[in-house]
């Protein structure tokens, strides 16, 4: 989105200053030519709920925002989601079902939430990623998806970096030694297991969200 609004909109130079129509174009440009890359100009299309994943982000970065930058209003708002095919529907989970899943996981569960919920990473890229990827002094985790191949930069949030520096002191390469090891023997197997917990410790209504 900078990338882009530096393109398009080289005049705005504050979060303030962004407008519902430069947010709707951007939303428009990414749904017709993908994510937008400085280098290439874009990327292959996305699908319906990744497109979808960016519209909630950057909806929510700005609404986190909005009171400390004077907005009067979060320029995202009023954009609708993509309406996806049924047999591609999740429903994500509530804050109360996030908070019961938190509070009841072991350290290897939560640890899968919490880096997926700050970064919206796949479960690959969650248990592969290195502190390679960590750029401290820039704030971004820069990854290359292991899915596309398409190398994305992810603000950290003051969660994920307090996540993070608990973290430092376990492994030279791996954020999550133990996912690390587990995906490049077993990747299944840290699937099997966060479904199981969900299966067998949460609530039926958390339960029924499970695929």
């Amino acid at each position: 989105f900078v990338a882009f609004m530096k393109d398009k909109f080289p005049e705005v130079k504050y979060l303030n200053d962004v407008k519902s129509h430069q947010a709707e174009e951007y939303i428009a440009y990414i749904r017709n030519n993908g994510r937008y890359v400085v280098s290439d100009g874009h990327l292959p299309n996305l699908s319906a709920s990744t497109l979808n994943r960016y519209l909630q982000h950057i909806s929510c970065i700005f609404k986190a925002l909005q009171k400390q930058t004077g907005m009067l209003e979060n320029p995202f708002d009023d954009i609708e989601p993509i309406v996806e095919d049924d047999s591609e529907t999740r429903e994500p989970f509530s804050q109360e079902e996030l908070e019961l899943i938190l509070s009841n996981a072991s350290d290897f569960i939560k640890s899968i939430f919490i880096v997926g919920l700050f970064t919206a990473l796949r479960e690959g890229d969650i248990a592969t990623l290195r502190w390679s990827d960590i750029l401290w002094e820039h704030g971004i985790i820069r990854r290359k998806l292991l899915k596309t191949g398409v190398v994305v930069e992810i603000p950290i949030m003051p969660p994920m970096l307090d996540f993070l520096k608990s973290q430092q002191g376990n492994d030279e390469e791996y954020v999550l030694p133990e996912h690390a090891a587990m995906y490049f023997k077993n990747a299944t197997g840290i699937s099997y297991r966060v479904k199981k917990f969900l299966e067998n410790e949460l609530t039926t209504t958390v339960r029924s969200l499970i695929p």
